[in-house]
């Protein structure tokens, strides 16, 4: 690999970057690069730009009305729409970190989900087909280990967070250590936690 001469910055940038890497240190407990550290900064902003606006304005507005509840500590937009690799009848995975019970957060969603009708008719005027589809995880659940886990770690946009919740989530999952091995040309998967 090429190793690239480092580029000048102004001053500003200099100090941007170099907090955003001290951030991410403080975060995820190891260091980070410059390029991996614009990369992660980035990366979000630039996926959520390229949503297509109504199913991006139908997201703002879902975490906007579910944030203001104490009770959500988390939200994190995962699968295809974080990917970029969506179709117009994608579901709009989000993952919901709870302080309560998985039914009372459900039945929240859906109140707020009714009140969205017209965006969720915007959205379809404009050819997108999308549901907001919730993954919740109850609080006192969080530190059970589950493999969605790491495609949300990997693909995730960290969308909303109260009291450090996803940021500590995100550096607990990038602690466990998966082994993929293959037995009887079967794929297994060996998790130590």
């Amino acid at each position: 690999m090429t190793k690239y001469r480092q580029t000048l910055l102004d001053e500003e940038t200099h100090q941007l970057i170099g907090r955003g890497k001290r951030i991410l240190q403080k975060k995820f407990g190891h260091p980070f690069s410059v390029a991996e550290t614009i990369k992660h900064y980035m990366r979000g902003s630039l996926m959520l730009d390229e949503l297509p606006k109504p199913v991006r304005e139908y997201v703002n507005e879902f975490v906007a009305r579910i944030a203001v509840d104490e009770k959500v500590l988390g939200v994190v937009l995962f699968g295809s729409y974080s990917r970029g690799d969506h179709t117009k009848f994608s579901d709009i995975d989000i993952f919901i970190v709870y302080n309560g019970e998985k039914a009372d957060a459900y039945r929240m969603i859906f109140s707020h989900d009714q009140e969205l009708k017209k965006n969720k008719n915007e959205m379809s005027n404009s050819g997108y087909y999308s549901d907001i589809e919730p993954f919740i995880v109850p609080y006192y659940d969080l530190d059970v280990f589950k493999p969605i886990y790491l495609g949300i770690l990997r693909d995730g946009i960290m969308l909303f967070e109260r009291k450090s919740v996803i940021s500590e989530f995100f550096r607990w999952v990038m602690g466990v250590e998966n082994k993929r091995s293959i037995i009887d040309s079967s794929e297994v998967i060996n998790w130590t936690l």
